[in-house]
């Protein structure tokens, strides 16, 4: 009881310094650089502009997927994950923005992007631990940030599903370089990041959320959750079987980690490429 009303205490003293910070500092549009006059650093104007991932598939979050229909192509690939949360939809307007956060190291944009998560995503479960997906040490080195590692950490701060999970940056391990995914196609993506992760510890029966910045084909997030379900695999012989509808059937009695992966942005990466948008 104690420390529930600690944590109490804790969230709304957070919340009230927010609140603080915004009056004194008021936020700036991140497109337009006009005062917002809200608690998030876009105007309602710009983030009129944004595409939101409405109609989105209920596993794998792929766009433009028709509610209760059958299931995507990729799920009927079998995945790894159990559930995508991605809110928004690849767009210009949201390129550049991703652009500037990950190549011009406007740091800032972190909190915009945790804001428009928590305003938009689906109300998600509690996860017992949230992890982001690693780069390579070469890669990290190079950007100087790991930008899953930095939305994690945003997201927990802001979300209150969220609050107080522990961001495990040590659990997945990137243990070999990958390619650039941008100019590859589904299969290439696949084979270039299969088996590129390695868990440093168990991760039975834990609800994972495995944070990304964006979605192409699902095959980084993939890769990712294989990974965390390696150890298990190795010691259950047989956890989990496909049945005709091509959804998992979990024995109760087996500690089957489940996986969601929640990201920023879901796109359909052959529809990116046909319009000469290219990938993130």
């Amino acid at each position: 009881m104690v420390k529930e009303a600690a944590a109490r205490v804790w969230r709304g003293s957070r919340r009230a310094g927010r609140d603080l910070v915004d009056g004194l500092f008021p936020h700036h549009c991140a497109l337009c650089d006009r005062l917002s006059h809200r608690s998030l650093a876009l105007c309602e104007e710009c983030e009129g502009l944004l595409t939101f991932n409405l109609r989105g598939c209920q596993r794998c979050a792929l766009p433009d997927t028709p509610p209760g229909g059958p299931p995507c192509p990729a799920c009927r690939g079998g995945l790894a994950f159990d559930r995508v949360l991605a809110p928004l939809s690849y767009d210009a307007t949201l390129a550049g923005l991703v652009g500037r956060w990950k190549y011009r190291r406007e740091l800032a944009l972190t909190a915009l992007f945790a804001d428009l998560w928590r305003r938009h995503a689906p109300a998600p479960e509690r996860p017992d631990r949230v992890l982001p997906v690693p780069l390579h040490w070469r890669r990290l080195c190079w950007r100087g940030f790991n930008q899953g590692e930095r939305l994690a950490t945003a997201l927990v701060r802001v979300h209150p599903a969220l609050d107080a999970v522990p961001v495990d940056r040590r659990l997945l391990r990137r243990h070999r370089p990958t390619g650039n995914q941008a100019a590859l196609g589904q299969r290439a993506r696949r084979a270039n990041v299969a088996g590129a992760f390695t868990p440093r510890g168990p991760c039975d029966n834990l609800h994972l959320a495995v944070v990304d910045d964006v979605c192409t084909t699902g095959a980084t997030a993939d890769a990712a959750a294989t990974a965390a379900q390696r150890h298990w695999r190795e010691r259950i012989a047989l956890a989990c079987r496909q049945d005709r509808s091509g959804e998992p059937q979990r024995n109760p009695a087996t500690p089957y980690p489940t996986v969601e992966v929640r990201l920023l942005i879901r796109t359909d990466g052959f529809r990116i490429r046909n319009h000469h948008h290219g990938y993130i």
